[in-house]
């Protein structure tokens, strides 16, 4: 299954400050007028969508997402979500996703009811996994409604944020524009520090990334079920300047096998969501 990334113009949702983090409140779910969503599949997209100033995904959270689709266990994950929402169990196309997001017409009504039913269920839903990276977390509600990641609405400037990713571990993510000056970013720190300086021993520094051979690699190995030899053969087809033999190939397939299951960890039972018959699904359109 294919992940769609969603581009938009949409402001940032609020501003964020440092002593909100330890209960961060979700992201309003609507991203603004209809026409000015834009999805898009590729990379090269996404680059000439940003050229032309809409809020895209970075490279870091596209190469995230594209590893992300081959891990099964979150889209089973995602069916049972789905189920207990009420939405097919591939998501809603891409056409009523878009509009539930820009709470479009007659879409206005059930996006909120949706989302509030979202909110009503988070309790359930995040029981249900053992360990998600803080990334994923933000995209869960667009992934819910129909495999779309949607650029985030985070505040601009410089932002810390704090996510608490298993009771002795947090992830520290500070967030720097482009053009910040060495004098600002030290100011900002410096005017932090006595907040930060407790959680630094509990600091998750996990980054993620994954090339394109790696991926490749791994698609050939799990999907296809070729042999580490085979899937050496056929990497050095497609990247002639690689040095690869079949020992090499094999550490990078279970790396990028690691890295792949690690990105989401479900339980092994099923979601369970309450029953109650105040709490209803919302009406489909």
């Amino acid at each position: 299954m294919e992940i769609v990334f969603i581009a938009h113009k949409t402001p940032p949702a609020h501003q964020t400050s440092f002593e909100e983090l330890d209960n961060p409140l979700p992201l309003p779910a609507c991203l603004g007028d209809y026409n000015s969503l834009r999805p898009a599949n590729s990379w090269e997209e996404i680059d000439q969508l940003k050229n032309t100033g809409f809020n895209t995904v970075s490279r870091q959270d596209f190469e995230m997402a594209k590893a992300l689709e081959l891990n099964d266990n979150f889209w089973n994950f995602l069916a049972a979500v789905r189920k207990g929402l009420g939405i097919p169990k591939q998501g809603f196309h891409l056409e009523k996703t878009l509009r539930i997001l820009s709470e479009t017409g007659r879409y206005k009504t059930f996006a909120r009811s949706m989302y509030k039913k979202w909110n009503r269920e988070q309790a359930q839903i995040t029981c249900a996994f053992n360990f998600i990276r803080p990334e994923l977390h933000e995209w869960l509600y667009t992934l819910t409604l129909g495999n779309c990641i949607a650029a985030s609405r985070r505040p601009q400037g410089i932002t810390m944020e704090l996510y608490r990713v298993e009771p002795s571990r947090l992830h520290i993510h500070l967030t720097v524009p482009k053009y910040t000056t060495h004098s600002a970013l030290k100011q900002f720190i410096t005017a932090k520090y006595k907040l930060l300086n407790p959680k630094l021993a509990e600091l998750n520094k996990n980054t993620f990334n994954m090339s394109k051979r790696d991926l490749k690699i791994f698609k050939l190995g799990y999907f296809k079920k070729m042999s580490f030899p085979e899937i050496a053969e056929e990497i050095l087809q497609e990247f002639p300047s690689t040095k690869l033999d079949s020992g090499l190939i094999k550490k990078i397939y279970y790396r990028a096998s690691n890295k792949i299951s690690q990105l989401f960890m479900g339980r092994p039972w099923q979601l369970q969501f309450e029953k109650n018959t105040k709490h209803t699904t919302p009406k489909k359109i």
